[in-house]
């Protein structure tokens, strides 16, 4: 989404390179998003969106997230050489 004619012609009169933008860059009216109901604190919004699942622990588990980074649960204290 592109700022308004509104935005713009603010932005145009503004000196130095700093514009106060009065209207959202991104749809944010009906986006469910959990990140977007903390950023404009909705209570409301935030127990509905921000939903936390957790599932049982059975077995050790790690998970790549990419770039060199890795996610690893364990149930019992492990001792990792790298």
């Amino acid at each position: 989404m592109l700022p308004d004619e509104q935005n713009i012609i603010a932005c145009t009169l503004t000196e130095g390179h700093w514009c106060q933008l009065q209207t959202a860059m991104h749809p944010v009216v009906r986006v469910n998003w959990c990140i977007m109901s903390m950023f404009k604190n909705d209570d409301q919004a935030i127990q509905q969106n921000c939903k936390v699942q957790m599932r049982r622990q059975t077995t050790n588990s790690m998970h790549h997230m990419g770039d060199h980074l890795w996610a690893i649960t364990t149930l019992n204290l492990i001792k990792l050489c790298i």
